[in-house]
């Protein structure tokens, strides 16, 4: 695929509290990845995804499987 084809994703980690009743509390790093829109005229929206299963990691999905 061209670069066009297949645009790159970005990655970052979101600190989050384990319990949201305890912000102060324990915190864990949340992976996220992004792929934006390749025709931004034809963007609706965000998507959200979530691979499904222990062990999948929604980020290699989003990185690494732009044909879903």
């Amino acid at each position: 695929m061209t670069r066009s084809e297949n645009p790159g994703a970005e990655c970052a980690a979101l600190s989050v509290p384990v319990d949201w009743a305890r912000q102060g509390g324990p915190r864990l790093a949340l992976a996220v990845a992004r792929r934006k829109a390749t025709d931004a005229g034809a963007r609706v929206g965000s998507m959200v995804f979530g691979p499904g299963g222990p062990g999948d990691s929604g980020v290699q999905m989003v990185v690494g499987n732009i044909s879903r």
